[in-house]
């Protein structure tokens, strides 16, 4: 088997996986996840992978789409680099750069996906601490709106005078506490002086 032959076939085993692979994803089959269950005697095992963005870290380099992107630019680079009339050496050494690079550039991509994905839930208590001004008046003894920034994101909540005094619109307040039922406590700035 020539070197051209290994290349050929590393470029269109790895182009077709790509391919099917995009295909996949197009029609919304096999969107990563994989789950396999199997029983042996009385042992049962669960495992579960996640082909399409790896778990992180090394493993983003072990992707389908990883080891697809290597052996395609492995075999195009080096039939490229054979018709430029570059030595099998040379060849070699170019394609596996090429693979090596592209399979790198992959799992950084996948891993900066992985890194844009967020939680998205509320955490009332990271408002203790922060500053608010108040949107609806807190009148005493019972519960306003106020205007603060939890986690990145400005939120409208309702808030209680720690004091029970009445704080009126427009006021900046310090978040002190949470109470039962998510109402935020808060002090008034100016009063607290």
């Amino acid at each position: 088997m020539t070197l051209w032959t290994i290349y050929l076939v590393c470029a269109v085993a790895g182009g077709t996986v790509l391919l099917l692979k995009l295909l996949l994803m197009i029609f919304g089959i096999g969107g990563g996840d994989a789950e396999v269950d199997f029983d042996a005697a009385d042992l049962d095992y669960d495992i579960s992978t996640d082909a399409g963005y790896g778990s992180g870290g090394v493993f983003n380099f072990f992707s389908i789409q990883s080891i697809a992107g290597f052996f395609t630019m492995f075999g195009l680079v080096g039939m490229g680099l054979m018709q430029v009339n570059a030595s099998d050496f040379w060849s070699f050494i170019g394609g596996l750069a090429a693979g090596v690079f592209t399979a790198w550039a992959t799992g950084m991509i996948f891993l900066g996906m992985r890194k844009l994905h967020s939680e998205g839930t509320l955490v009332l208590s990271n408002a203790i601490g922060q500053q608010g001004s108040v949107y609806l008046t807190i009148p005493e003894n019972g519960s306003g709106v106020i205007t603060v920034t939890i986690q990145g994101s400005k939120r409208t909540l309702n808030a209680m005078s720690e004091k029970g005094q009445r704080i009126p619109t427009g006021s900046i307040v310090n978040v002190v506490g949470v109470k039962a039922g998510n109402i935020l406590v808060v002090t008034d700035q100016l009063q607290d002086t």
